[in-house]
């Protein structure tokens, strides 16, 4: 097959930074949230946004997500992966070109909308690709579970990265909609080199395309899958939330500047994120190490070491997501700003660790693994969109009605304490995977 044939390193350096700036693109809107933001839009009569209606430009987007992903999913069926990659992301880059050129609220709500196709795009079909394309001899076999991380890594360190960006390209070039048309054309050339990309990449070896009700069907008939996805929405509930008000809300609550709120933020972000990265990938790998030799050699089937590998991220993940639960609830209590910094890191670290170790775990490597390779983009399409659709589609709509109404500090404690739902849900995953060894 013709096209540019890239090295698999290569592969994965490209989609990930295409990933990463997907979601800088988050950290972005929720700088644009920001109280001081808002006054200046306001004053000049471009907007008037109140807390609601700001909320849900960090909410929106889920509509672009909901109606793409399964047809990006099924359509990967018969046509080739990198052109419908390539689509979406082209669909994203013209979506934040017309979000910086917006001339009202309802144009700027449209165009953040659109930008979940290209989200669909990237979560739907790399995963897969990704995992078909790591090194997989015996010297490298545990560097699959590696490179997924880094690939979904990129979610953690474009939300810090979009803070940073937003609030620095906001201030030094005096205008809101600059970010936006600056990632517009960033996004460009991975546009283009994905149409480029090989065509034989990602394709299935399905001889006829399985019916969307048949593919539903069959994940919604596993349980430990379908809990996963829930204690993943309530960590993405917190996350989406804090991305998209939490400068805001350290900038009411402890009286910093905003420039302050989001450069604290994002450079916590990225740290807690590059070393969740590490730390969570070679904790996994070392656990799963004696399982994955007994694999190479024949002693235990491959059925069985998924469920040891979906056993031992569940065990982490319910620890961690636990831990960062009571952490964070009591780092929304501290009135110190410092204190509060020292509670969110950490808060922020275990819960970074429970993401990304789950990457390698039940949310990429055992979602992918226990299914046919016919239905993996489906997969991740649908825990993605559910994701989305209980997790960060409603906790910036949702705190901004509540600081609206009832005052910043509340809509901080909804956002911890909502983690709490996440702890049950991976609990009783655990529980079903230990079960079901």
């Amino acid at each position: 097959m013709g096209g540019v044939h890239l090295p698999p390193g290569s592969l994965l350096c490209f989609f990930t930074l295409a990933n990463t700036l997907i979601y800088l693109d988050r950290g972005v809107i929720g700088v644009i949230a920001t109280q001081a933001t808002l006054e200046v839009l306001a004053s000049k009569q471009e907007m008037d946004l109140s807390g609601t209606s700001a909320g849900a430009l960090g909410s929106i987007f889920i509509l672009g997500f909901m109606l793409s992903s399964p047809v990006f999913a099924y359509c990967a069926q018969s046509i080739a992966v990198p052109t419908l990659i390539g689509s979406g992301l082209l669909i994203w880059s013209l979506s934040t070109l017309c979000a910086g050129l917006a001339t009202d609220y309802w144009m700027l709500l449209l165009a953040r909308a659109v930008t979940g196709v290209g989200e669909a795009a990237i979560v739907c079909l790399v995963p897969p690709l990704v995992l078909d394309t790591a090194p997989s001899d015996k010297k490298t076999v545990l560097s699959r579970q590696l490179w997924v991380s880094v690939f979904y890594s990129a979610m953690v360190v474009g939300y810090a990265l979009g803070f940073i960006f937003g609030q620095g390209t906001t201030e030094l070039l005096g205008s809101w909609r600059a970010p936006f048309l600056i990632e517009s054309a960033l996004m460009l050339p991975f546009t283009l080199l994905s149409f480029c990309l090989c065509s034989n990449w990602g394709a299935q070896a399905s001889p006829e395309p399985t019916s969307l009700k048949s593919q539903l069907q069959r994940l919604a008939t596993n349980p430990v899958f379908c809990l996963i996805v829930a204690g993943y929405s309530s960590f993405a509930f917190t996350v989406g939330g804090m991305a998209f008000w939490g400068s805001t809300l350290i900038h009411c609550t402890y009286g910093v500047s905003p420039t302050v709120a989001a450069l604290s933020m994002g450079t916590l972000t990225v740290l807690c994120g590059v070393v969740a990265t590490f730390l969570g990938s070679v904790y996994m790998d070392f656990r799963l190490k004696s399982a994955q030799t007994m694999a190479d050699v024949g002693e235990i089937s491959e059925k069985r070491l998924r469920a040891l590998r979906t056993e031992v991220a569940c065990s982490i993940s319910f620890t961690a997501i636990a831990l960062g639960a009571v952490v964070g609830t009591l780092a929304a209590l501290f009135r110190s700003y410092a204190y509060f910094l020292a509670g969110f890191s950490t808060a922020e670290f275990l819960l970074f660790l429970y993401l990304l170790s789950s990457s390698t775990g039940p949310l990429a490597m055992a979602v992918m693994s226990s299914v046919s390779a016919d239905l993996r983009a489906q997969a991740n399409a649908i825990s993605v969109f559910l994701m989305h659709l209980l997790g960060d589609f409603p906790s910036p709509y949702l705190v901004g009605v509540a600081s609206q109404w009832v005052g910043r500090e509340w809509g901080l404690f909804m956002l911890v304490l909502w983690l709490f739902v996440g702890v049950v849900a991976w609990g009783l995953a655990w529980l079903l995977a230990v079960s079901a060894m």
